[in-house]
């Protein structure tokens, strides 16, 4: 397994990378938003307003909202999900993990937000795709690159993994540092 920047940073850091990409998606513009509260979807507004303007279907709801499926009559209802709860401790009934990988399985795209505070149920979930995290209450520090003197949680990174489907190519080809806290976690390359 390999240590990998956390996944509270790569959401940051999509976010902004989304609100700067022209493109549509080449697979559905389906998407499913599930947050901890529908009021809390406020706090995604700059994310949420950038993906409706690009044609994006954004249907947002409450993870614990027992109406929600990703399959109705074995079909998928969505073509992108996003769980941004990572504090859940229960779904809707119809959201499970298994019901998550089969979405993936299926074709469907997932994002799962992270925090230090992740619950029993969002850490089972990423297990389903090889994604370990750190113990509940932890942070990522590194006492070399940080941006305070006191506090090392924030982490400045500049070596940064050519991921196409993380980071823009502008960025990699730049000098950029990017900035980021949160939960450290592993990632088992051999899962598929």
């Amino acid at each position: 397994m390999h240590l990998v920047a956390p996944l509270g940073a790569c959401l940051v850091l999509g976010a902004a990378l989304l609100s700067c990409a022209s493109a549509r998606s080449a697979t559905g513009d389906r998407l499913l938003v599930l947050v901890p509260t529908v009021e809390a979807a406020a706090s995604y507004s700059d994310l949420l307003g950038s993906l409706a303007q690009r044609g994006f279907d954004v249907s947002v709801r409450a993870a614990t909202n027992t109406s929600v499926a990703l399959h109705v009559d074995g079909r998928r209802q969505y073509d992108h999900a996003a769980l941004l709860a990572p504090a859940a401790k229960r779904l809707g009934a119809g959201l499970t993990a298994q019901s998550f990988v089969r979405f993936v399985e299926d074709g469907g795209n997932l994002l799962v937000a992270g925090s230090s505070d992740m619950s029993d149920l969002g850490r089972k979930l990423a297990a389903q795709f090889g994604v370990d995290f750190e113990k509940h209450g932890t942070r990522a520090v590194d006492h070399s690159h940080h941006l305070a003197p006191s506090d090392h949680s924030v982490v400045a990174a500049s070596r940064l993994a050519a991921v196409p489907a993380v980071l823009s190519p502008q960025l990699l080809e730049g000098s950029a540092v990017v900035y980021f806290k949160g939960v450290g976690h592993r990632y088992d390359a051999s899962n598929p």
